[in-house]
């Protein structure tokens, strides 16, 4: 799949960076992932590119009261999502999207995740019934990474065609990234969530 999961993982621990980021990896489609080992002002280079997640450890931020209040309003200028964690149960909840601790199961953990993707991927809530047989054929074309000559080559039809069912699809949908027309899919049974998880 072209189109992955932007996250990054803020925390000084590297065993906890990496635990976080194989737990992703076990529970989301392809993702991509950044691991920084403190709260910088470095992280503006990721708010300017397209990130989809943050997940930090919400004990670095008591060292960064000053900077943190600036960061977080220009994260929630361009939507998003901060999700903070720690294991001592205490947290500054107001400055996050979701939070988590360290001592809850893996399946509570992902699906506080996955509930907050869901919502700021803003999926459009239409009745999968709107979309053709023909376009709900092309959107599982394209969240398994075919390009539109693939596509047209795979369904016999001709380019220009796959390229009309896909603005059809987006404008029907509102949306326009693999990574939320996956979601779609698989909240609307258009196809099954493990056959896109990663090995």
């Amino acid at each position: 799949m072209s189109d992955k999961l932007n996250v990054v993982i803020i925390d000084n621990s590297t065993i906890i960076r990496d635990g976080i980021e194989a737990l992703l990896n076990r529970s989301f489609f392809p993702l991509t992932t950044h691991k920084l080992s403190n709260f910088p002002i470095s992280l503006d280079k990721y708010i300017k590119l397209k990130v989809d997640l943050i997940l930090i450890n919400g004990d670095i931020l008591w060292e960064y009261t000053g900077e943190t209040k600036s960061l977080f309003e220009k994260l929630k200028s361009k939507n998003t999502p901060v999700v903070g964690y720690n294991i001592q149960k205490k947290l500054q909840k107001k400055l996050f999207s979701s939070h988590f601790y360290l001592d809850q199961s893996e399946e509570e953990i992902i699906e506080s995740i996955k509930s907050l993707i869901y919502k700021t991927q803003k999926i459009v809530e239409e009745d999968s019934s709107n979309l053709s047989t023909r376009e709900i054929e092309v959107i599982r074309q394209i969240i398994d990474g075919n390009s539109n000559k693939e596509i047209a080559e795979n369904l016999f039809i001709s380019t220009h065609t796959v390229i009309t069912h896909r603005k059809n699809i987006t404008q029907k949908l509102g949306i326009k990234s693999i990574s939320g027309l996956t979601i779609y899919a698989i909240l609307h049974g258009l196809v099954e969530i493990d056959e896109y998880k990663k090995p």
